[in-house]
């Protein structure tokens, strides 16, 4: 009896794992598929939520410095 062990399991999983997040849109900022429901899209790019988090800036903070 031919019984695979769990490392051709662990391989075939990360493959498959692989081709999905492939198929992702990726962020123009970071580069990682954007695997979140929703992402930010300007001008033709994708943003995720971590480098939209990562751009913003205190203008209130700025103005009364």
């Amino acid at each position: 009896m031919n019984c695979p062990d769990n490392y051709d399991a662990f391989v075939r999983h990360e493959a498959e794992q692989e081709k999905e997040l492939n198929r992702l849109p990726r962020c123009c900022q970071c580069d990682h598929p954007i695997q979140q429901e929703d992402a930010v899209y300007i001008n033709g790019e994708y943003i995720c939520d971590e480098c939209l988090e990562d751009l913003r800036v205190d203008v209130m903070g700025e103005i009364y410095d």
